[in-house]
């Protein structure tokens, strides 16, 4: 099955984020992309911190912003809806 879906985003060409600590979902996701021809680079991050380090090196550009974020809501050290939390306390991505 082929999906023709636009995703809306902030910048269409910036990266897709995922943070998930799951390796086969991570490579689920790529698969997916791989097959629906979406061109973006798929950036993951094993768990929250990692990626809101990452966040917080992104410029204060909406060129350097990310297309999607993918996020799992289970994770060892820092459940998806504090990582969510974090995301809406930061103007830039509110």
């Amino acid at each position: 099955m082929k999906l023709n879906v636009k995703i809306p985003a902030a910048h269409r060409d910036g990266s897709i984020l995922m943070v998930d600590d799951e390796e086969l979902d991570i490579e689920a996701a790529m698969r997916g992309l791989r097959k629906s021809n979406i061109k973006n680079t798929l950036l993951s991050f094993p768990d929250g911190p990692p990626f809101i380090e990452y966040l917080n090196r992104i410029e204060d550009d909406k060129d350097s912003y990310p297309a999607l974020v993918l996020l799992d809501i289970n994770m060892p050290l820092m459940s998806g809806f504090d990582v969510l939390r974090h995301i809406r306390a930061d103007p830039r991505f509110a």
